[in-house]
């Protein structure tokens, strides 16, 4: 085998890749040895990892090796590498910091149902991606923010909180990464970094040995290169069948318009011949509307409910000893919620039942709703250095992404390409709860017809 051959399988697919390794055209050791090599190298100027264990795995990458040899099933991701949000425990590593300076181990635990699910899928874990500190929004000031390969001259923003997974998949770091999904953490660094992001349905991982921000919209999800490397492992995850493509003129899709102040002229001419694309495929688009009505009650329900969440998570003694080791945007975030009790928890708790039954009704009759998942391209990171600009920021690319958060929606983010190619923008497709697998099947087929007008984003890296 030659040198420039060992990473081909991961570039040109999971599925591929899986296919290569049980025909034996391949060993999984030496895939492992090479990435870990150029995944060393890579992020000593990307960041996204907050640590690496190349000797755990290499130890997985043999034992599976041995086990294929002896005619065994090691898994249906068997060999895969993935590299794992610092917000989730994992034997065998450091206790998850969730991106912060002070001690968050007792919130976290040890390694959970979903992290033992990957072993068992037969996944490599390489190692920690970087988190904004809790999870808690797209930008830190004085924790190191992984830089956006998607620019080789401009140190851009990842945005957050999945960065240093969005990073690791985006620089060819990893097969896939984890990411958790509170209002937007996986699918709009997917946006950012020009690569997929599946935010499942709340509940339909589990969320022991996970920091826990806000159990009310907490999710776990993935990170992959594109859609069909996302359906491949999540059918792996599930232990299910992946469903059939459906034909795009079976398809019924809602979609919004929105006001001029929402998307910039970037995200606006993407998004416009994104729908173009559909149109032409033969999809039927039906107009819906819900970042309007529902504008203001996400806001209050993110600066009130979530942060306080985060309040009563980490409590007040904590908070009161830790407070000035706390990022700056953090701490804005959390003084938001001075002062919530009980009443008000509980009020806000029926607004999100409300707006969630409503998102239901609205989702009959259609197979998905699209939309931008931000409506905002990569800023440079030096634009976000001040406190005001920095929660700005949070706010502005987040928007779009917590309404489907709020709504219960599974959803997934494809990168499109702008009208220079020069950076990617967020094509969100949302779908009905527990309907994961569906949602896959119509990215998939979203995806080709992207792929056949060249619309799809590729990177210059």
């Amino acid at each position: 085998m030659t040198e420039g051959a060992i990473d081909e399988p991961l570039r040109a697919g999971l599925r591929q890749f899986s296919d290569g390794l049980r025909a034996g055209r391949y060993r999984a050791t030496e895939v492992i040895a090479d990435l870990i090599r150029r995944t060393r190298q890579a992020d000593e100027t990307r960041h996204a990892f907050v640590y690496l264990d190349d000797e755990a795995a290499l130890a997985a990458a043999r034992a599976i090796d041995s086990r294929l040899a002896r005619g065994e099933d090691p898994g249906p991701l068997a060999g895969i590498p993935v590299a794992v949000k610092d917000l989730l425990a994992v034997d065998g590593m450091p206790p998850a910091r969730a991106g912060s300076r002070i001690d968050v181990a007792d919130l976290i635990g040890e390694e959970g149902a979903f992290v033992q699910r990957l072993r068992g899928g037969g996944c490599v874990v390489m190692g920690k991606t970087r988190t904004t500190e809790f999870a808690a929004g797209a930008h830190n000031i004085t924790h190191r923010m992984p830089l956006n390969p998607v620019d080789g001259k401009v140190d851009r923003s990842p945005a957050g909180s999945s960065s240093g997974s969005a990073v690791a998949v985006a620089g060819g770091m990893t097969g896939f990464a984890i990411g958790s999904d509170t209002g937007g953490s996986i699918r709009v660094p997917a946006a950012f970094c020009g690569v997929c992001g599946l935010k499942t349905s709340r509940g339909l991982w589990p969320l022991d040995g996970v920091f826990p921000l806000s159990p009310h919209l907490d999710t776990l999800g993935l990170l992959t290169a594109q859609a069909d490397d996302a359906a491949f492992v999540f059918a792996g995850l599930q232990g299910e069948p992946e469903l059939p493509i459906p034909e795009l003129k079976r398809l019924t899709i809602g979609y919004e318009h929105y006001a001029d102040d929402i998307l910039c002229r970037e995200v606006e001419h993407a998004y416009d011949h994104a729908l173009r694309a559909l149109a032409n495929g033969g999809v039927n688009l039906v107009p819906v509307s819900t970042w309007t009505e529902e504008r203001a009650t996400v806001e209050r329900l993110f600066g009130r409910l979530v942060a306080g969440d985060l309040r009563k998570a980490l409590g007040e003694t904590r908070l009161a000893r830790d407070w000035d080791r706390l990022d700056p945007v953090v701490q804005e975030r959390l003084a938001g919620a001075t002062g919530i009790d009980q009443a008000e928890v509980d009020e806000l708790i029926g607004e999100l039942e409300r707006l969630r039954m409503k998102a239901r009704q609205r989702m009959n009759g259609l197979d998905a709703i699209v939309g931008p998942t931000s409506g905002i391209q990569s800023p440079p990171l030096a634009m976000l250095g001040e406190v005001g600009s920095a929660v700005q920021f949070v706010g502005r690319s987040l928007a779009l992404s917590r309404v489907t958060n709020v709504q219960d929606y599974c959803a997934i983010s494809l990168p499109i390409a702008s009208a220079d190619n020069s950076l990617p923008v967020g094509f969100q497709i949302a779908a009905a709860p527990w309907h994961d697998a569906r949602l896959l099947a119509v990215a998939r087929s979203i995806e080709g017809q992207f792929q056949e007008r060249g619309l799809e984003f590729r990177a210059g890296i």
